[in-house]
């Protein structure tokens, strides 16, 4: 496929529900942002306090028969102001109407929580932020199904095995208590920075958390697993889980594709982890709910802050020509976080991106 990619004008903003939506043709997936715990306009990495929690926001996705609805909660105060952005609303296509009431499955979402600097490396600290602990407690007496999050669970700085442990302990293990224990993880271009000093893989949450807490992917193919350069073992790439009738995909990021300087360069996946997904998407089948979580924004999303914070033209293309004939499928992304102008501040549908069944983009 040589087509060009169109980049978003960032004034332009979508503006569909699922009523409307019809009237458009043959619906493809939809894409949107989960939220980050960085955002860049305030401090984010040192010096938090409760009285300076920054910028953070998370998404809530509610599973109906009929549709899904997202929405953005907030977490701080963004220029002194706390904003509550409106859901955006997904028809549901293989549902119906027996359960509009009361969801099917709640979710709690969200990107880049970036453990780094002086909360990663310095053992006396806990890498718990308040603001994550105010998070938990706040939607301790919700009821959730399960928990995804969409890489950089890390940041800067590199640490031994021993203290990466904890701190993916720490974090995780209030997510299980507080929130769910279904946890769902990939990572992303920074994961594999707190192992490089003493070449371990600080991204792998599949050994340390999911195979534990989810099972085990080996033996039944739900897996893609990828030997590496740097290290022993296999890393898992990509993965698909099966809860109560929903479909759980992760794609993460490759250490081979991101060590060094190339985190911040190559927004790429691997080519084999994509003809996989191909191939257990078609096995699962177009009808299905299927939540897939990958770092980087599809590079023709809409709002980006900039268009090379989306994955790259390859692997863009290559997505797109993939999840076009899945229509309840729904592509959640984190990554675009490095400014303000990230920051949903009144509709959820303002980092939500709809498509066709010939993978346009419907503006």
């Amino acid at each position: 496929d040589n087509r060009k990619l169109m980049m978003i004008d960032d004034n332009l903003m979508p503006e569909f529900n699922a009523v409307e939506f019809d009237k458009y043709g043959d619906k493809g997936f939809v894409s949107s942002f989960m939220g980050s715990f960085a955002y860049y306009a305030t401090p984010y990495n040192s010096g938090i306090t409760d009285d300076d929690p920054g910028i953070v926001q998370v998404s809530i996705m509610e599973i109906y028969s009929d549709r899904i609805t997202l929405t953005t909660k907030n977490y701080g105060e963004y220029h002194g102001e706390k904003l509550e952005p409106t859901p955006s609303v997904f028809e549901r296509y293989n549902g119906d109407d027996s359960q509009i009431d009361v969801p099917l499955m709640r979710l709690l979402l969200f990107g880049d929580y970036q453990i780094g600097k002086y909360l990663l490396t310095d053992e006396s600290n806990e890498p718990l932020r308040p603001v994550f602990v105010r998070m938990c407690e706040d939607l301790e007496d919700e009821e959730f199904d399960a928990v995804m999050i969409g890489g950089d669970l890390t940041y800067s700085g590199s640490v031994t095995k021993e203290r990466w442990n904890y701190v993916v302990d720490s974090v995780l293990g209030m997510l299980k208590e507080k929130i769910s224990p279904n946890i769902y993880i990939i990572s992303g271009n920074h994961d594999y920075n707190a192992g490089e000093r003493d070449n371990f893989n600080s991204a792998d949450y599949y050994n340390t958390y999911m195979k534990e807490n989810l099972g085990s992917l080996e033996e039944n193919g739900n897996g893609y697993f990828e030997k590496s350069e740097f290290y022993d073992g296999d890393v898992l790439i990509s993965f698909v889980y099966e809860q109560d009738g929903i479909y759980f995909m992760g794609l993460s990021t490759s250490p081979d594709m991101m060590r060094g300087s190339l985190q911040n360069t190559n927004y790429n996946y691997s080519p084999k982890a994509l003809d996989w997904i191909e191939k257990k998407l078609a096995e699962i089948g177009e009808d299905k709910t299927i939540l897939f979580t990958a770092h980087f924004p599809l590079g023709d999303s809409n709002n980006l802050i900039k268009a090379s914070k989306g994955a790259a033209e390859g692997s863009t293309v290559r997505l797109l020509e993939i999840l076009k004939d899945y229509p309840n499928l729904v592509y959640l992304y984190g990554h675009d976080h490095g400014s303000s102008f990230a920051y949903i501040s009144s509709e959820t549908e303002e980092r939500v991106t709809r498509y066709d069944t010939n993978g346009y983009k419907i503006d």
